[in-house]
């Protein structure tokens, strides 16, 4: 799910993942850098599937190491796609990763 962080803010997009019945992940990021994960696997259907599956391997870990991972693993699949994006390996941030129990 997109979820814009403002109305003003077209820079950040928040992803919700739910990793259990009762506990949802968020994770905030730079839009260029889903754009590039986009690209690197085909398309936004699959770029959300690639990230829930990254998160729910890590999804009962702390906060910053959920964030940890997932710049580890962009890192790897940019760089694996470097010619068909223009997003450098080392901008593969993530601003914030959340849990939020329900």
């Amino acid at each position: 799910m997109n979820l814009p962080l403002s109305p003003h803010d077209g820079t950040q997009i928040l992803k919700e993942i739910h990793v259990a019945s009762n506990k949802t992940v968020l994770v905030t990021m730079n839009c260029q850098l889903f754009d590039a994960l986009c690209l690197c696997v085909g398309n936004a259907y699959k770029a959300d599937s690639w990230l829930a599956m990254r998160v729910l391997e890590v999804g009962d870990l702390s906060d910053d190491t959920i964030r940890s991972y997932l710049r580890a693993m962009f890192q790897e699949v940019l760089s694996r796609h470097n010619p068909i994006h223009e997003i450098a390996v080392e901008e593969a941030r993530i601003s914030l990763v959340t849990h939020v129990v329900q």
